[in-house]
């Protein structure tokens, strides 16, 4: 009898925790604080402290916010146990280990994040324009001038404005939420169990190249390269199921495809998923013979890239503000040819991860590399030992300051010679056949060696592809963050595979 109560109270318990979440929402609306303010002096019949009522009512917000949040989840988990006949200690107590480290890691993951959200504040473009985008003129307004005149980012910029006319606190919010998305998907993707997702929680908050998400601005660099990949993801983890003939509900495959509408509107993403769903799609159809129906879900992702490419291109925004930046960054850029665009991007990538400053993600590929070779193949471990020594020599020697990796420009642009130019171009290509070399090898080689280089070969092609833009310099490193991640990706794999060679020789 007591049970049959708690199930008729529960739901309704939950309505109205989802209604309190719905109301503290309303708290990062502008216009419904200057309204509360307003009855708040009309009730106490004197002048309030505007600017300090603000503040307390986004944070009164918040908290009821969280609390909803933490009560919704809490009545959930009870009146999953009393259908299950069980109480809450009992199902803790019959979770599996693997969960138990997992959920406590993820815990932590997420207390840290929010606590260095908590610490930035906008600035560059953050504040120069975004904070006052939307100051007397519509949504309408605003999206007609940023497609007319400068991009095709809309989805993004109407997710970016949003977040300074609420709130700063709401940019913080879902960023948190997309460093989660990102590594929940990068769990499925390459942990074998779950009590070791810690890893993948330590090497993005470690190696993550924070400066380049600061580079113009916090929000508005996120908003436009970590956002796109945290939306991407959930694709992968699709294709992944797909793949291993796995079952796929409705609501995953209706996920991952909004967030894809979001993601493809940012170029890199767009003509990345454009080139690997038509890819997964061969691959796909010749390999499976008899059940073909989730050929239409990689029918649907190249339609959408398809779409979003043909959106770009037709942007008349994109055109104004390609010839804008040829002149403010990059006057000889229309002279240069195809070629000279490829190796361009060509010595900036490679200048990004061995340069002293910044070459920590190919550190760690490194020191895995070198792991998975010890005792096992000697020729691979000789040539991991020089891609070691080559790495280490770029970061602690800091020949970024000297002559090395600092010719990241064709020799016509560039304060040295032709021939200097061209050694260094030449040593750096080798240096990435080596590493393509290592990590055919590192994944067994044949098919699935050759598999993942292919997907580091389009990753790669989404980091050069910045040198199709007057922004090649301009732009920094934040545009190298999908590559970043994907190798990010190869190393926990291998970190796992190695792990697991090593339990079956036991």
């Amino acid at each position: 009898m007591q049970d049959n109560t708690k199930k008729r109270i529960c739901p309704f318990l939950m309505a109205l925790c989802v209604a309190l979440g719905v109301i503290s929402l309303v708290a990062f609306i502008p216009q419904v604080r200057e309204s509360i303010i307003d009855f708040g002096e009309g009730c106490v019949g004197r002048p309030l402290q505007r600017q300090v009522w603000h503040e307390r009512l986004i944070d009164y917000g918040a908290a009821l916010l969280a609390l909803s949040f933490a009560g919704y989840f809490c009545l959930k988990a009870s009146l999953f146990c009393i259908e299950s006949n069980t109480s809450l200690y009992g199902l803790f107590k019959t979770m599996p280990l693997e969960e138990i480290f997992h959920y406590f890691s993820l815990m932590a993951f997420i207390i840290i994040l929010c606590a260095i959200h908590f610490c930035l504040a906008p600035f560059k473009d953050d504040v120069n324009y975004f904070n006052h985008a939307l100051d007397g003129v519509s949504y309408f307004e605003f999206l007609n001038l940023r497609y007319n005149n400068w991009s095709s980012r809309l989805l993004i910029e109407t997710a970016l404005v949003n977040c300074f006319k609420f709130n700063f606190g709401l940019w913080r919010l879902i960023d948190v939420a997309a460093f989660v998305l990102i590594s929940e998907c990068f769990v499925k993707l390459c942990i074998p169990k779950k009590q070791f997702s810690f890893v993948v929680y330590a090497v993005i908050l470690f190696f993550t190249d924070y400066s380049s998400l600061q580079s113009a601005g916090w929000a508005a660099t996120t908003a436009n390269y970590l956002w796109p990949l945290a939306c991407c993801m959930p694709y992968f983890v699709i294709v992944k199921k797909i793949f291993e003939g796995q079952r796929l509900s409705a609501k995953s495959i209706v996920f991952s495809i909004v967030l894809l509408m979001f993601a493809v509107n940012q170029e890199q993403v767009a003509a990345l998923v454009f080139g690997l769903s038509l890819s997964f799609f061969a691959i796909y159809f010749i390999r499976t013979k008899n059940n073909r129906i989730y050929a239409l879900y990689f029918i649907a992702a190249f339609a959408l890239s398809l779409a979003s490419v043909i959106f770009i291109l037709t942007c008349p925004g994109d055109s104004i503000r390609f010839a804008q930046e040829v002149k403010v960054w990059f006057p000889e850029y229309t002279t240069l040819s195809f070629f000279d665009k490829l190796q361009i991007g060509s010595l900036a990538v490679f200048t990004y991860y061995f340069s002293s400053k910044s070459n920590l993600v190919a550190a760690l590929l490194c020191a895995v590399l070198t792991m998975v070779f010890y005792k096992k193949n000697r020729i691979n471990f000789f040539i991991q030992i020089l891609l070691d020594f080559f790495v280490f020599a770029c970061s602690v020697l800091k020949y970024k300051s000297s002559f090395l990796l600092s010719n990241d420009r064709l020799a016509q642009l560039s304060e040295h010679s032709t021939i200097a130019v061209f050694a260094e171009f030449v040593l750096l290509f080798f240096i990435g056949i080596a590493f393509l070399y290592q990590l055919f090898f590192a994944f067994g080689g044949k098919e699935a060696g050759a598999f993942n280089l292919y997907l580091l070969f389009a990753f790669f092609c989404s980091a050069i592809i910045i040198a199709f833009s007057p922004t090649v310099y301009a732009s920094g490193s934040r545009c190298y963050l999908f590559l970043s991640y994907f190798v990010f990706y190869l190393t926990v794999k291998l970190i796992f595979q190695s792990y697991e060679r090593g339990r079956k020789h036991e």
